[in-house]
């Protein structure tokens, strides 16, 4: 990434942690027109969610972890099946949590990612712990 695109990326992360989620969307929107960065698309996937635009958010996680899939993938899997979740896909909600729950743990969530991925399947598919 540029840096003139780098400052945009952090430009947009300002607003998005500002609570600005409409303004901050348009900026992301922008910058995946030509990106190759994982943490652009993760970041406007998870902008999305907050202004509860579950479909929109969906290709930007899929985009994130075909990009770099060893960068926060467990996370970025978690993130995407809230996203189908809501959009209504909950099979394919499942199936993250599923891959996520067989993840190893690694930096920077640990454990967390396989405890939440079991949560959900407990609440949803009837059963935690599927691998």
């Amino acid at each position: 990434m540029t840096n003139t695109a780098e400052d945009a990326f952090q430009a947009a992360l300002r607003l998005d942690s500002a609570g600005d989620h409409a303004e901050a969307a348009r900026c992301y929107a922008l910058l995946v027109e030509d990106c190759e960065d994982a943490r652009v698309f993760m970041a406007y996937g998870y902008c999305l969610q907050a202004l509860s635009r579950w479909k929109a958010s969906i290709p930007q996680f899929q985009r994130a972890i075909a990009l770099k899939p060893a960068y926060c993938e467990g996370d970025t899997r978690l993130a995407l099946a809230t996203s189908l979740m809501n959009a209504g896909s909950k099979a394919k909600a499942i199936e993250q949590w599923r891959l996520a729950a067989a993840m190893a743990p690694e930096y920077p969530s640990y454990g967390a990612v396989q405890e939440a991925a079991n949560a959900a399947l407990a609440k949803h598919a009837g059963g935690g712990k599927r691998r």
